[in-house]
């Protein structure tokens, strides 16, 4: 954000209207905000799967424990998948 800032010239920032300097910033600001709300979610996920795994194989055996884990790992893979497209 501060680089895009400082690269524009000093005819540039004369030039550049302030409504568009704003709207750099806030794009970056988002960015980032979007990137912080998401890092929580991909430290906590795995440790609920793995709980998820070891709570299901201790009470319904670890056949059906490997069942959810397999029907997990096709599931992300759909969703990789549907990120590329």
């Amino acid at each position: 954000m501060f680089d895009k800032v400082t690269a524009l010239s000093i005819e540039s920032l004369a030039k550049t209207s302030s409504g568009k300097l704003i709207a750099m910033i806030s794009s970056d600001l988002f960015a980032v905000e979007r990137l912080f709300s998401f890092a929580s979610l991909i430290v906590v996920s795995p440790i609920c799967n793995l709980f998820t795994f070891l709570y299901v194989g201790s009470k319904f055996g670890w056949i059906p424990a490997l069942i959810v884990l397999g029907c997990c790992v096709v599931s992300f893979s759909f969703q990789i998948l549907a990120g590329h497209f």
